[in-house]
């Protein structure tokens, strides 16, 4: 479907495309699991060859190593554009609420604060972390949860900023500085603080906004 609507400065019309999609599933099952893959021309395998290699023991492309209301933290052990085993396995972590006890298999032990997003991945001498905050966390007066396009009054387009959050990841392996840190979506005026601890292996993203997501490099020790 197409979308018309204006740029930031409120005078350019702008246009794009855009998709919706949902899952439906049956509530008589107290378990279930999905997963999607996006095909492009570049990835190499069709989803009938992700559906065997997923149900074949040894072969898995990802494993799920938790899944209820404290967190989501799924394991790729494979590349589906490449078809080819990870070198080292990326851990991918949804968090809803903070926690002390994440799955042994991944590099992040513990994450003070919920309602964030986190990928890692460890390697013999580096620890690579992204983490955002997903939700904008604005500053508003009225108490109205936003459900619907009405509910975003003249106070939320204009005036609004986002508050900045604080997060502490706990490492399962200490670190001693971080060599590169990169924001994707570059906001304007905005440096991420990233605090290592005196004992290497807690991590303080201290001002997390907007949902723009941070990454770091930093090596093990």
């Amino acid at each position: 479907m197409e979308a018309n609507s204006k740029s930031d400065d409120g005078t350019t019309s702008t246009s794009g495309h855009y998709g919706t999609a949902w899952l439906e599933h049956s509530t008589s099952h107290s378990s279930y699991e999905y997963a999607v893959l996006i095909p492009t021309t570049s990835y190499h395998t069709p989803l009938a060859d992700l559906v065997t290699a997923q149900g074949t023991s040894g072969s898995e492309v990802y494993k799920v190593l938790q899944k209820d209301a404290t967190a989501h933290v799924v394991q790729f052990l494979k590349s589906p554009k490449l078809w080819s085993a990870l070198s080292v396995p990326i851990t991918g972590y949804v968090i809803f609420r903070g926690t002390s006890s994440l799955p042994a298999n991944g590099p992040v032990e513990a994450v003070a604060r919920g309602d964030c997003l986190i990928m890692a991945e460890e390697t013999t001498q580096f620890i690579y972390l992204g983490i955002s905050s997903p939700d904008l966390n604005f500053n508003r007066t009225s108490s109205t949860p936003l459900e619907n396009s009405s509910d975003v009054d003249e106070e939320l387009l204009f005036t609004l900023t986002s508050r900045t959050r604080s997060v502490k990841v706990t490492l399962r392996n200490a670190v001693t500085q971080s060599i590169v840190t990169q924001v994707h979506g570059t906001p304007d005026n905005y440096t991420p603080t990233v605090v290592i601890s005196s004992n290497g292996k807690e991590i303080r993203f201290k001002d997390l906004k907007i949902g723009f997501s941070v990454e770091v490099k930093l090596t093990r020790i």
